[in-house]
């Protein structure tokens, strides 16, 4: 079960559309801290994150993991998809998955030897 302390208010979702959604990141203060961008090509169940990034002074406290279950809070019926090619972001994912509780599914499949995460609300 995730057991992160309440580090954010809330998330900004900013310019979302059709098929692109931008999400920052807010610290309690809602000062932006961090922020991700999705795109979709299916009909808006399924967003990819296709750029994420957390001020330095900030990772490994928890936001980016607040903030995508947040997002899923809020959009309870899209999955989101994490196919990022970095060690951090493979890291988090990998964090985010062994400290998930019971109201989030999580699925994992390897694709062109990179592991690609699938993450919704049950």
């Amino acid at each position: 079960m995730i057991k992160l302390k309440q580090l954010l208010e809330d998330i900004k979702v900013t310019n979302k559309d059709n098929d692109t959604m931008g999400v920052d990141i807010l610290d309690p203060l809602k000062k932006k801290v961090g922020h991700f961008d999705l795109e979709t090509y299916d009909n808006g169940e399924v967003w990819t994150i296709v750029g994420a990034e957390i001020d330095p002074a900030h990772r490994g406290k928890g936001y980016y993991h607040t903030a995508i279950l947040q997002l899923l809070d809020k959009y309870p019926t899209i999955t989101i998809v994490s196919a990022f090619r970095s060690a951090e972001a493979n890291k988090a994912w990998a964090s985010l998955k062994k400290r998930l509780g019971d109201k989030y599914n999580i699925k994992t499949e390897v694709l062109d030897d990179e592991i690609v995460y699938y993450l919704s609300k049950k």
